[in-house]
């Protein structure tokens, strides 16, 4: 029988509730060799037949067993192997309570696949196995935030967010969701599908401090949450107050009207200008030509010249 205190510094708790009588197997050397001999045919046949493996959690599976014969049986053997993992080596567990036809298996990893089957003993002789069962645990809730938050702003009302699933072995499911949570003057949650790892912030208040923060969701539910991340700095620009009285003035319709007038008033002179600069270059050009001059009273009589009075 056994008895269980806890310790710390302080000292020792009270005893727990004393267990059930137990015993150690016996040595095999003092057992006549007819009687292992016996054991051995005894357990040679298959006696076990493991009839369901069901996850109870997302850490333990139930399983379920029909024995055929006790004679010669001492115990069980529970092997089981995780198959995601790829190892083949498995796990045991001895259950000395031959009249039980269930064990729950626990401290299992979360949503993982795993192996199971049952072999009876007796002593030091070993029987023939059961049939294997393949059972999955039970999601849970991610055991991580999600991964490579990053942040920033788009520009002076909007912000962006991006980030990676959590590692694969903090998933405990499949990730249905993520919820991303802004931190401002008032803090709102924004959920997305599991596809969406970036999202566009708006309607922000220029100027204000903002932060962000993501989590990630199974059929479970919600795991925590990451750190939070600065979500918008407003980039610098200069302030009203430095233009005086004209910020209410630039804001006025007619004063735009009237700044496009003069704008276009100034381009439609510009141009008259490079009208008349053009015209005076072209007539001092043809100042500059050389024309022949013929004097009337050197031109012979077949050189005479005739008016067309008409």
């Amino acid at each position: 029988m056994f008895a269980v205190r806890a310790e710390n510094a302080q000292g020792l708790s009270p005893a727990s509730k004393v267990s059930a009588t137990a015993r150690t197997l016996a040595n095999t050397r003092s057992l006549p060799n007819s009687e292992l001999d016996t054991a051995r045919a005894a357990l040679s046949t298959k006696l076990i037949d493991l009839q369901d493996a069901r996850s109870q959690s997302s850490g333990s599976v139930r399983l379920i067993w029909l024995l055929a014969a006790v004679d010669y049986v001492e115990g069980f053997y529970i092997r089981f192997r995780e198959l995601s993992g790829g190892s083949h080596n498995y796990n045991i567990l001895t259950v000395l309570n031959i009249e039980t036809t269930f064990y729950t298996v626990t401290n299992l990893k979360k949503f993982t696949k795993y192996e199971f089957f049952i072999s009876p003993f007796y002593k030091s002789v070993e029987g023939q196995p059961s049939n294997s069962r393949i059972a999955q645990t039970l999601e849970d809730v991610p055991s991580a935030p999600p991964d490579t938050i990053t942040a920033g702003f788009f520009n002076n009302t909007a912000g962006w967010v991006r980030w990676s699933p959590p590692p694969p072995q903090h998933c405990n499911g499949i990730i249905t969701g993520y919820k991303i949570q802004i931190k401002g003057g008032v803090t709102r949650t924004i959920t997305m599908n599991a596809t969406t790892t970036s999202i566009l912030i708006s309607n922000l208040t220029t100027g204000n401090p903002y932060s962000a923060r993501v989590a990630a969701t199974t059929s479970a539910g919600q795991g925590p949450f990451s750190a939070s991340v600065p979500l918008l700095t407003a980039p610098r620009a200069q302030s009203p107050r430095t233009l005086g009285p004209l910020v209410p003035l630039v804001r006025q319709t007619w004063f735009v009207v009237l700044l496009a007038f003069i704008v276009l008033a100034l381009l439609v002179g510009a141009g008259f200008l490079l009208y008349l600069r053009g015209k005076r270059s072209i007539t001092k050009e043809l100042g500059h030509l050389d024309v022949p001059v013929v004097n009337a009273s050197h031109l012979s009589a077949k050189e005479s010249l005739w008016i067309d009075r008409g």
